[in-house]
């Protein structure tokens, strides 16, 4: 018998070979070969392409209710600048799965209109487990890329993850000036261009599950781009340090759960999207590292 799936997992996360076992090869890189299929072709996936399985291993992967690094502990604490009150009307674009809206809209009884561009996401999203605070304050619907969903109005705009998928990030930056109240308050949450120098193309074509269609732009743009719009920026920060750390910790957690036995995974199902997300976020993070990625946080007020 060769080596269980769980042990070779864990060889490859903890950096180590497994010795030849039963005149089985048992190095990670044996990992590959057993996802290969009948035909002896490795089962290759479209690595932006969402499917049930898929949500349903994202969210074994980063938590319940989230298809990417994150938390509702994190939720609250990023949009703490934004001073959320009972009367604050919301609106946030890259809702995922809608934790972040869910978590700041219950605990501050504000309504958040929260927005995703991917149709199985965003059933997935309404059909999540929710509080009765969070059913009545926040909801998820679709959008298309590139236009604000509706004319509202509204004193804060969010954008998680969502401004490196468009063709004009710029623009929708105007759009949603045009729709913000008076002292209106601005977060984006983005991916953004490091000094690093141009990020890989086959890495900026998976980013996090949605492609960037053309090169980022670094957040000295960004806030350039704000403050010609009439914005003050309050916050400038690089949240990359963090950003690697939540998503070592995520893989390291799911590393111990799978080999404590708490998650059972089908082999044969689940190897080609472990396969996926290693190599995608295996890919960010060296981007991060080496300065070609960072994640931003800017908050700007009108």
């Amino acid at each position: 018998m060769g080596y269980t799936f769980k042990e070779k997992f864990h060889a490859w996360w903890e950096g180590y070979d497994l010795p030849p076992q039963g005149g089985i090869a048992g190095s990670v890189a044996d990992l590959q070969s057993e996802m290969q299929d009948a035909s002896g072709e490795t089962a290759k996936l479209d690595p932006n392409k969402i499917t049930l399985d898929k949500l349903d291993f994202l969210q074994a992967l980063w938590g319940k209710g989230q298809i990417r690094p994150g938390s509702k502990e994190q939720a609250l604490a990023n949009s703490k600048p934004l001073i959320l009150t009972d009367s604050t009307q919301v609106i946030e674009f890259g809702a995922g799965l809608g934790n972040y809206a869910r978590a700041i809209a219950a605990a501050n009884i504000c309504y958040v209109d929260a927005f995703e561009s991917d149709p199985l996401v965003v059933e997935a999203a309404q059909g999540q487990q929710q509080t009765p605070e969070e059913e009545k304050f926040a909801s998820v619907a679709l959008t298309t890329l590139d236009e604000m969903p509706n004319e509202k109005s509204y004193a804060r705009v969010i954008f998680n993850r969502y401004l490196h998928r468009l063709e004009n990030p710029t623009a929708m930056l105007v759009m949603a000036r045009d729709q913000l109240k008076e002292q209106g308050v601005l977060l984006l949450n983005e991916y953004t261009a490091g000094p690093g120098g141009l990020l890989p193309d086959d890495t900026q074509a998976m980013m996090d599950g949605f492609s960037a269609p053309r090169p980022l732009i670094s957040r000295e743009v960004y806030c350039t781009a704000l403050e010609e719009l009439g914005f003050q920026i309050r916050v400038n920060e690089d949240g990359t340090a963090q950003h690697l750390r939540d998503i070592a910790l995520a893989w390291s957690d799911f590393n111990k759960r799978l080999v404590d036995g708490e998650i059972s995974l089908d082999l044969r199902e689940m190897a080609p999207l472990i396969e996926q997300e290693t190599e995608r976020w295996g890919a960010l993070s060296q981007a991060l590292q080496d300065g070609t990625l960072q994640y931003a946080r800017i908050l700007a007020m009108v």
